[in-house]
């Protein structure tokens, strides 16, 4: 298996983020654009990231990205049960699913659109 590094950096980037905002008291934003809205977005584009290192897969990648964003969810959201500030939430952790779920089918439509017949073509 090829690792494509350039497409793995930003996983770990944007995974790196998300711990960071996951452990501070208060994000950034969160009261302006909501808090749901914000989890929704922040793992849309790790799912996205995920997709995009994992598309010479094929169709695998779609599974893929939705499990490991998913589960990174659940992870940080475990997490936060040993911080005193922050607690473990189920809407949260269901908001992250559907971000990381949207992703994916969000990428394969507009590579549909724009004619590409395979994942490893874009």
């Amino acid at each position: 298996m090829e690792l494509r590094h350039k497409e793995w950096v930003l996983v770990i980037l944007w995974s790196m983020v998300l711990v960071y905002y996951s452990f501070v008291p208060s994000v950034p934003g969160a009261k302006l654009f909501g808090d749901k809205a914000l989890h929704m977005a922040s793992y849309f584009v790790l799912s996205l990231f995920y997709f995009n290192a994992l598309k010479q897969k094929g169709e695998n990648a779609v599974y893929y990205s939705i499990f490991f964003a998913t589960m990174y969810g659940l992870l940080l959201e475990l997490m936060q049960l040993f911080i005193p500030y922050r607690s473990f939430s189920m809407l949260d952790l269901a908001v992250n699913s559907v971000g990381a779920l949207a992703a994916p089918i969000v990428a394969l439509k507009i590579a549909e659109k724009n004619g590409f017949e395979k994942l490893a073509d874009w």
